[in-house]
């Protein structure tokens, strides 16, 4: 399918873009929203107001299906000595024989994870995350189908109704790099949605930006949190509130949301901020509800919550929806603080409340033109036979990327990386490339993926 970054989209008049957007997204609508969508979407339905009994049910029998099929299909697991479950043992004793999952033997054995036998279509994806390091995944129609039917039940917890109008201000170069002109946005029309370019936001196109959003006047908007809030921190230096009349949601993921973003958002934008925790693993889900709680979806995974500290405790997932790969008891680096189990949040659903999500706090980039980009660890994925990868600034116009590579990383990966990283960021910042035995650690033995000292 036609990308943004190809020549052609790129060299195209602003109707023919809207055009490529409009069939790019008609067949993923038709993939994404076919008879499984539908079915897992109204189990779903049910599951969000089960009993904790009947949740817990639920979700040993899903866990029970993922385990059988790894045991029986999946080679990594297949090696695996444990036993069978039997009836004298429960299926959380059942997951407790797999070992803990770390990140490094997905990377190394990646093969090991994936159904050999599988047929049908089958989707790779890559992404650097907030480790730095490089990993690649497989997902079938099933898997995405699953994602979604979480992902429009969120959307729907934010008061958006397939079909209504709704923003998209994310990772998607869908304005061309170099562009110096309004529009930075394009219509997709297959979503009837506006989707705004994150990466051309500066203090001289914001106004443009936040008037075109009022003229399309959404029901909702998606957005990164460091781009909706740079909107938001806009509108209120200049005493002005978003003056859109059908705004009922803002959803954002993907970064760490800050008390302070959520603050600017929702004042300035006058609704609710709805906040998504995902993987790229699809081992752990976390929604917000109506009433502006965190809740674990004990209906998306199971997941372990292994205790850090006195009030912390660490994330171990297994995902329910991806039989391609699934992956058990997975690691996520990421830890959380659950509200007191007795809590019941006010929405009626027993999913458990978390107070707060730890981890996942990266810097942004900052361009000498005054713009302010959140998730440039993008610019490393898809970028072959890089490990480890870490950006580091220390002038406004100036970024070291500093890689643990394989001994088949090239002039050409090498390249690609640059041309990459100016089409993301810019072209009046200068790039050097270190490649380094390993990457300095936090003390927690993570990788900061973005330090910006500017």
């Amino acid at each position: 399918m036609l990308s943004y970054s190809s020549w052609l989209y790129r060299k195209s008049p602003v109707w023919l873009q809207e055009a490529i957007i409009f069939f790019r997204f008609f067949i993923r609508k038709c993939l994404r929203e076919g008879r499984t969508f539908k079915k897992i979407h109204g189990r779903i339905e049910r599951t969000q107001w089960m009993t904790r009994d009947e949740l817990q049910q639920y979700q040993d029998e899903q866990l029970y299906s993922i385990l059988q099929h790894a045991r029986s299909k999946i080679p990594f697991y297949q090696q695996q000595a444990q036993k069978d479950a039997d009836a004298e043992m429960g299926v959380r004793d059942f997951v407790r024989q797999f070992p803990v999952l770390q990140k490094q033997t997905v990377v190394e054995h990646r093969e090991m994870f994936v159904n050999p036998k599988h047929f049908g279509l089958k989707f790779k994806s890559a992404t650097s995350g907030t480790t730095g390091l490089s990993m690649v995944g497989f997902r079938d129609l099933y898997s995405i189908s699953f994602e979604n039917a979480f992902l429009t039940r969120q959307l729907e917890w934010a008061g958006y109704q397939k079909g209504e109008k709704r923003a998209w201000i994310r990772g998607d170069m869908i304005v061309p790099p170099g562009t110096k002109k309004s529009p930075y946005w394009r219509v997709n029309r297959a979503d009837n949605m506006l989707m705004l370019s994150a990466y051309h936001l500066s203090p001289t196109t914001v106004s443009l930006y936040i008037q075109e959003l009022e003229k399309f006047d959404p029901v909702l908007i998606q957005a990164y949190p460091s781009a909706i809030a740079y909107m938001a921190e806009q509108l209120l230096s200049r005493g002005q509130l978003y003056r859109g009349t059908k705004l009922k949601g803002i959803v954002t993921s993907s970064e760490s949301l800050s008390a302070a973003q959520r603050t600017s958002i929702e004042r300035a934008m006058g609704v609710r901020v709805f906040d998504w925790y995902g993987s790229f693993e699809r081992c752990v889900a976390i929604g917000t509800c109506e009433h502006g709680a965190y809740h674990l979806l004990t209906d998306y995974s199971f997941v372990e919550c292994i205790p850090v500290d006195d009030t912390a405790c660490e994330l171990i997932g297994t995902g329910f929806g991806n039989f391609l790969m699934p992956l058990i008891r997975y690691r996520i680096g990421d830890s959380i603080v659950l509200a007191d189990e007795e809590y019941q949040c006010p929405c009626g659903r027993a999913f458990p409340v978390v107070r707060e999500i730890i981890g996942r706090v990266d810097d942004v980039v900052k361009t000498p033109d005054g713009k302010c980009i959140g998730m440039a660890i993008n610019i490393f994925d898809g970028i072959n036979n890089i490990i480890e990868s870490q950006l580091v600034q220390d002038r406004i116009d100036e970024i070291t990327l500093y890689l643990v590579v394989t001994p088949q990383f090239t002039e050409t990966d090498k390249n690609a990386l640059l041309q990459r990283a100016g089409d993301i960021i810019g072209t009046d910042i200068a790039f050097t490339i270190k490649t380094v035995e390993r990457l300095n650690r936090t003390k927690n033995g993570k990788v900061r993926t973005i330090i910006c000292n500017v």
